[in-house]
């Protein structure tokens, strides 16, 4: 039972913390990559 709680605790925590990167990624890399490009092409100019 107390194994249970502990590997039940574990995957909540895992969930939580591959959640809360996965929802602030998507937000700042879909401006990052778009200016990526064009600051590369830009720089390398």
């Amino acid at each position: 039972m107390r194994r249970w709680r502990l590997a039940r605790h574990a995957q909540q925590g895992f969930t939580v913390a591959v959640r809360v990167p996965d929802r602030i990624n998507p937000r700042p890399c879909a401006p990052f990559t778009e200016p990526l490009p064009q600051v590369q092409p830009g720089a390398i100019r």
